[in-house]
């Protein structure tokens, strides 16, 4: 048994070692997106991205969401468990958008929009944006309002221009529109508000933007007299480039033209600002503008890819932005935002054809739900720990500095004058030991960087834990020989080279995940 003691002790001592890599990997993986705060649940799976379209009910909600079958309407509980799912066949397109209700579904394509029922054509449309209770659409130049029900129009805004842009929000029940005319570098946009009964004008704003730069995104929000308004614009040319997307915000009464102040919106999980935001849903309460985004932003759920997309929200008062949060934390692009209730928000994770449908959640149920172990961060964890392991090993090439003068002193020792090494002198153990040891300390910055003390976590990256460790491991790696030397009769070489390799291997398994 003491003969199996050397190699069953170090393979325990490293195994402990991947344990501890494993567990930190799903502590971070799993790490909840923030305080007070769910991990995510996954609904469904689909290649579509489109709104979903939400009913609540006094014993939980449904959930339609587009899919290549058509529409697939799932009937929840309080805890957000599916009870039973029901499909409503309708063709499919990457084009396809659909309104839903109790009684009624009514769908597009790219030019038309049909009863789900019947399949037959109501109207010709340009575009198409389905609402809580009714359905906005465009046909030409013809703006309209649909009753699902009567499938009878309302004339809302006649546009002046076929290149007219048209922007749609429906904030705590009431319903706006926004469009939007470029006409020779000058930006007008026009707000209306809509009832059952037409559109009623609200104001009209002109703005310009700087000439390296084109507008690419607009968001807005109505409160009261007041308009609050997000624009994106991309930079023509850049010295790298990429592309760069400047963020502008203004809140003005209506009829004043905008004052707009560059916006920043820092990252909470890093020192740096959130990049590339997009899919922007905004509301406005209380003279601040609440917004949802996707945003480039810090994780730790993957290896070597510290950023990835998140959804984030943010309040803007006074033109800043202020206690921004993260609500999604995922290693695959998040996008799509969509708020169910104050508490819970639904997303997608894109991946191609099957886009994962997720919530997320401060109600303490779901927070409980969402603890449990699944095979997703299982596998993402296992995975992450693998990779990390696979580049541990560059530690023994960067450790060759430590290893490479007992070499030497053990080759002068075999090829030098005398036969020490052939009577296994024990001094030849201990000197050499001494010598790697002292190389070790001497440079040990050669592995425990900078960077790696950075990244290892805190039990491993405490003051001076180098020195601790590599004597540690010295210790312990000793009595593993001192107790099954006997049995072994190695020679002093093979004891020294065990020495070696083995301490070496402690700190690869140990530190070397943490070394790129």
């Amino acid at each position: 048994m003491r003969k199996k003691l050397i190699w069953l002790l170090p393979s325990f001592i490293m195994l402990m070692g991947i344990a501890l890599l494993f567990y930190e990997n799903y502590q971070e993986v799993t790490e909840p997106p923030k305080q007070n705060w769910s991990r995510e649940i996954e609904l469904a799976s689909t290649s579509s991205t489109a709104d979903p379209v939400v009913q609540k009910k006094e014993s939980g909600m449904d959930i339609s969401y587009l899919d290549e079958n058509g529409v697939t309407k799932l009937f929840l509980d309080e805890s957000f468990t599916i009870e039973n799912e029901h499909t409503y066949e309708i063709p499919y397109d990457k084009w396809t958008q659909f309104y839903q209700d109790e009684e009624n579904l009514i769908y597009s394509d790219y030019y038309g929009m049909y009863d789900g029922e019947t399949g037959e054509k109501i109207s010709d449309i340009t575009r198409f944006f389905p609402l809580q209770k009714q359905i906005i659409y465009q046909e030409e130049l013809e703006v309209m309002l649909l009753d699902p029900d009567t499938l009878e129009p309302t004339p809302l805004i006649t546009l002046d221009e076929k290149e007219t842009e048209l922007s749609v929000v429906e904030d705590n029940g009431s319903i706006y529109i926004l469009t939007y005319y470029n006409g020779g570098g000058n930006n007008q946009l026009t707000f209306y508000d809509i009832t059952f009964d037409g559109a009623e004008e609200l104001g009209t704003i002109e703005f310009t933007v700087r000439n390296s730069e084109v507008v690419e995104d607009i968001n807005f929000s109505i409160q009261e007299d007041q308009y609050s308004l997000l624009l994106t614009t991309n930079q023509k040319q850049t010295m790298s480039g990429s592309p760069v997307n400047f963020y502008y915000f203004a809140q003005e009464s209506m009829n004043e033209n905008p004052e707009l102040e560059l916006l920043e919106l820092y990252d909470p999980n890093s020192k740096g600002n959130l990049t590339d935001i997009s899919d922007i849903e905004f509301s406005s309460a209380d003279d601040q503008t609440h917004i949802t985004f996707k945003a480039l932003g810090s994780t730790e759920t993957m290896y070597r890819n510290e950023r990835q997309f998140n959804i984030y929200e943010a309040w803007i008062s006074e033109d800043e932005a202020s206690n921004v949060s993260r609500l999604s934390n995922t290693p695959d692009s998040s996008g799509h935002p969509y708020w169910i209730d104050s508490e819970t928000i639904l997303w997608f994770d894109l991946k191609g054809d099957a886009n994962r449908m997720l919530l997320a959640s401060s109600d303490e149920q779901i927070i409980k739900q969402s603890n449990q172990m699944t095979i997703n961060y299982f596998l993402n964890t296992l995975g992450k720990t693998l990779g990390m392991l696979s580049y541990s090993f560059f530690t023994l090439l960067v450790g060759v500095i430590w290893f490479i003068w007992p070499m030497l002193f053990l080759a002068f020792i075999m090829f030098g004058p005398g036969n020490a090494i052939d009577h296994d002198k024990p001094w030849i153990f201990f000197s050499g030991a001494g010598i790697y040891l002292a190389a070790a300390f001497i440079f040990n910055d050669r592995v425990f960087t900078s960077t790696l003390m950075a990244r290892a976590p805190d039990y491993l990256s405490f003051l001076a834990s180098p020195f601790v460790f590599i004597s540690i491991f010295a210790l312990i790696t000793y009595a593993i020989i001192a107790l099954s030397a006997k049995k072994l009769d190695w020679s002093v070489s093979i004891r020294l080279s065990y020495f070696i390799g083995i301490h070496l291997l402690f700190i690869t398994i140990f530190f070397g995940p943490y070394l790129l």
